[in-house]
């Protein structure tokens, strides 16, 4: 906790991957077997949205990372039981109950977020013995984060690593190939490709 404070300015405001990854692991911490380790794993994020908060006047990095680090969560999972990111973002909900109105609004509309691409991934879950109905599904709510490239290239990701698990190769590739061209048609968009490239190329 005091890390975070200690740097949060480089998480919340600067352009590094430094509170995404703790995001991440801290999610991965909520599918203890441990009670205490999934607690503090839920009080982490809840002081990492209030970081955000203090630190920029919003929490939109913080909808942006816990997005990506619960959709990343789902598809290291790979199993049917995500009740253990229900439970997380229901405990955050609570101690963030009694925070000012604006934020408890954002924090709302996150958890909303979040309950979605739970209930999605339930869904797909729901179709395990069908691949061509779960990789559809997968794709689908992939397309549903056209404004987020983050976001894409994470449920693209897990499309691929489904497609591998069902030992079709071709299709995983492909996938990859797609993800590929996404990150290279952001970073031209933001002028950070590595080397030049016309824009008919």
């Amino acid at each position: 906790q005091g890390a975070l404070e200690r740097f949060r300015r480089e998480g919340f405001r600067e352009d590094t991957p430094l509170a995404q990854k703790v995001t991440c692991a801290v999610v991965h911490m909520a599918d203890s077997a441990s009670a205490a380790v999934a607690g503090m794993s839920a009080a982490t994020l809840c002081n990492m949205v209030l970081l955000n908060q203090a630190e920029a006047h919003n929490i939109t990095r913080m909808k942006l990372m816990s997005t990506i680090a619960v959709s990343e969560a789902i598809g290291d999972s790979m199993q049917a039981d995500l009740s253990f990111l229900t439970a997380l973002l229901e405990a955050v909900a609570g101690h963030l109950a009694h925070a000012a109105l604006l934020l408890r609004s954002e924090v709302a509309a996150l958890h909303k977020r979040l309950l979605g691409v739970i209930e999605d991934s339930e869904r797909m879950q729901q179709h395990a013995n069908d691949p061509e109905m779960t990789a559809e599904l997968c794709h689908r709510i992939s397309k549903g984060f056209v404004d987020s490239p983050e976001l894409r290239v994470t449920w693209l990701a897990n499309l691929a690593k489904r497609h591998e698990a069902n030992k079709d190769y071709e299709q995983a590739a492909q996938t990859r190939i797609v993800m590929a061209a996404l990150v290279a048609r952001y970073m031209l968009a933001v002028r950070e490709f590595p080397i030049a490239v016309r824009e008919d190329d």
